[in-house]
């Protein structure tokens, strides 16, 4: 972890913060995510580069095809349209205690709470409005999913086929149910092992990049059981939010983590107004569906 701050004791939540998040940001991070330090203002847009997959083509040496580009950069557009924050209050004396499990815990709970936010604010792009029925709706962007079973899971591979998508490049999503139906009918020791079990993702499942849980819109009219979703078909990028001025005896920085690279935003300050001392992280992200023509909504019943 890469941090600003300077007190020992916000140093040490911020990086328990951030490693408390870890599990839902690894699970995000399946998709092309675009994380830094770089300061923005929440509802600015800014452009994502992402790089198609497709096969790689073969050099023909008499026409010395080898500068021939054959690779797609697209520009996503992306908004920030999250600025998420958790805050807490403490006694002055908190601050002065040995103990260092305050900072822990609040490091950690604040972590788990950013870390839910953003993958909400992901997961829940999945829709009917972003990812419409396709073909005068006959619909290869919807298929019925009603229960998951080996056979169901295989004809997963088709739908990809069908839209363009490869299953090595795609994110197959399910409900909480959904993925306990998967979970119950393999054996941990041979998919995924009981580690990526615990964590909500089983990889390479079927050839899926990732199989995980997900927490999709439960709105009745959605039907959603899952989605697939391949990794450039959806982007997500964070930047932090320049410094406010918390007036004297106030500390703000930024901490990042040098795997994806997501950057928090950690203040500590006094309330004058309550003489509370307060504790908030934050994060300002936003994120996008940009390929909707390749992805697939899983739904129990086929929608209006």
């Amino acid at each position: 972890m890469a941090s600003s701050l300077n007190d020992p004791q916000l140093v040490f939540a911020a990086n328990k913060a951030l490693l408390a998040a870890k599990p839902a940001i690894t699970r995000v991070s399946n998709f092309s995510t675009d994380f830094s330090a770089d300061a923005a203002q929440p509802g600015a847009t800014m452009k994502v580069h992402v790089f198609d997959t497709a096969a790689a083509t073969a050099y023909n040496a008499s026409t010395n095809n080898y500068g021939t580009v054959n690779g797609s950069i697209a520009n996503a557009t992306v908004t920030f349209t999250n600025r998420v924050k958790k805050t807490y209050a403490y006694n002055p004396t908190d601050k002065l205690a040995t103990n260092p499990a305050i900072w822990t815990r609040m490091g950690e709970a604040a972590g788990v709470a950013i870390a839910r936010a953003v993958d909400a604010a992901v997961c829940g792009l999945v829709t009917l409005a972003n990812i419409p029925k396709t073909d005068s709706g006959t619909a290869n962007n919807e298929v019925v999913f009603a229960s998951a079973t080996k056979a169901t899971l295989a004809d997963l591979r088709d739908k990809c086929d069908k839209v363009g998508a490869d299953p090595a490049d795609t994110v197959l999503l399910l409900t909480p149910k959904m993925f306990a139906e998967v979970l119950s009918i393999f054996d941990a020791s041979t998919f995924g092992g009981t580690e990526a079990i615990r964590g909500g993702v089983v990889p390479g499942l079927y050839g899926f990049k990732a199989v995980m849980q997900a927490h999709l819109s439960t709105t009745a009219a959605e039907k959603l059981n899952g989605a697939l979703i391949p990794s450039e078909a959806l982007v997500v990028a964070g930047r932090t939010i320049p410094a406010d001025d918390m007036g004297g005896g106030a500390e703000c920085g930024f901490t990042t983590d040098n795997e994806s690279g997501l950057t928090v935003g950690t203040y500590a300050f006094v309330d004058h107004a309550t003489r509370e001392h307060k504790f908030t992280m934050e994060a300002l992200f936003g994120a996008a569906i940009i390929k909707p023509a390749v992805c697939v909504r899983l739904v129990s019943a086929a929608t209006a």
